[in-house]
């Protein structure tokens, strides 16, 4: 609700500390409208009231929505802190077979075996049983950009640097994964690519700054979805949603977009304060993170420019309802590579450059509170997390780096 706007006191009202005997003492006789001439003084005619602005108006009222959906969201971290403290998770197993670094990750979101998928730049796509850590199978293909798993099949989507999207048969029955179909029409390298509707259909977003929408079954493109100026990437689907109609992307272009696959477009624009390399939304769709390859702080703030500002990356925390920027979570020289949030929303994920991952608490002031040594390594060429995901029932968190090592973390350790 927009705030009433503030009464102003009236002059002789005891806010002021003015009594009307000291008004009355300290100011000049009104003058009767009735003359000594027993003519009537015609009556000043009432002064024209200001229209309203509009727009002033309408700033006021988003004002108002963005301190209180600010005010709401700090509200939650007594109760968070106090019934859900962040505890520090450990590693539960590594899985070892890719060779070179590791370029993306996909859970299988079903309620079997966890099922891992993974592309390295060795040209291999690896699907892996998590728990036991054995491979199910492997599927050769150059330049892979993204990978995800068929919710209830063993096929793959993968997208390439060669501007395709390739959906490859996984069974473990074959002796190498059978590519079955393309999904050709980018113009651009394929940066995401997204199963929805339990496998029916494929959301992709490439460097040509579209997104497009794709029958998975046919190979055939439905929508072409305009609004990137440049590469966009990072398909985020809220993951307690029960619609899969709306969904984020990140670009380089500096702009975190909503999308709604009801309407076939954009439907909400948020900007940043560098070029966006991943974005994960908030559990239940009401907010998104983006991360940024630089900060740019003094550019948006109007300061002078400091020198750790080039090396340092930003997570930037939006609110979706009312368009507001919640807060930002930066590590001074540390660019963030990876964003995801847990299943109920309680941490925040950020992976950075030098193999660490942050355990944030977004609902304090306190920062970090746990830091992961992911991927550290005594070659720096190799202490970076290069892809992060959570799994589907957020027991536990999947990394993998340019040592060429997926690592799975939960509690316990």
């Amino acid at each position: 609700q927009v705030p009433a706007e503030p009464t102003m006191p009236r002059l002789n009202s005891p806010v002021l500390g003015l009594s009307p005997a000291v008004l009355s003492a300290g100011s000049a006789p009104r003058r009767n409208r009735t003359q000594t001439c027993g003519q009537v003084c015609p009556a000043r005619p009432p002064r024209a009231q200001s229209p309203v602005c509009p727009m002033a108006d309408a700033q006021a009222k988003f004002k108002a929505a963005a301190d209180g959906a600010y005010d709401s969201y700090r509200g939650l971290q007594d109760q968070a802190a106090g019934l859900f403290p962040i505890t520090m998770l450990g590693s539960k197993r590594v899985l070892k077979g890719h060779v070179k670094k590791v370029t993306c990750l996909a859970w299988k979101d079903h309620d079997g075996p966890p099922t891992l998928a993974g592309a390295d730049q060795n040209h291999k796509v690896i699907l892996w049983d998590a728990k036991t850590a054995m491979k199910k199978q492997i599927y050769t293909s150059s330049f892979v950009m993204a990978v995800d798993v068929h919710p209830t099949r063993d096929l793959v989507i993968i997208g390439t640097m060669q501007n395709v999207c390739a959906i490859v048969d996984m069974a473990p029955s074959l002796s190498e994964g059978n590519k079955t179909r393309d999904l050709l029409g980018h113009d651009g390298y394929i940066g995401s690519v997204k199963f929805i509707e339990q496998g029916a259909k494929v959301v992709s977003a490439g460097g040509d700054g579209e997104v497009k929408l794709w029958d998975a079954e046919r190979g055939q493109e439905i929508a072409t979805m305009y609004g990137h100026q440049a590469d966009a990437g990072s398909i985020s689907f809220p993951s307690a949603a029960k619609s899969e109609q709306v969904f984020c992307t990140g670009s380089v272009d500096k702009t975190v977009k909503m999308w709604d696959l009801r309407q076939r477009g954009c439907v909400m624009t948020f900007e940043a304060e560098g070029e966006i390399n991943c974005v994960s939304m908030f559990p239940d769709g009401n907010a998104v993170v983006a991360g940024c390859e630089t900060c740019n702080r003094s550019t948006v703030e109007g300061t002078a420019k400091e020198a750790w500002e080039d090396t340092t990356g930003a997570a930037t925390f939006f609110d979706i309802r009312s368009g507001a920027t919640i807060s930002k979570f930066t590590r001074r020289k540390q660019k963030c590579t990876n964003v995801q949030w847990s299943r109920s929303g309680r941490i925040l994920f950020i992976s950075y450059e030098d193999g660490h991952v942050g355990m944030w608490d977004p609902w304090m002031q306190g920062g970090i509170k746990h830091k992961i040594p992911a991927h550290v390594s005594p070659n720096p060429k190799e202490s970076v997390v290069s892809a992060m995901v959570m799994s589907p029932d957020g027991a536990v968190l999947a990394t993998g780096g340019f040592d060429s090592l997926i690592k799975i973390w939960g509690a316990g350790g």
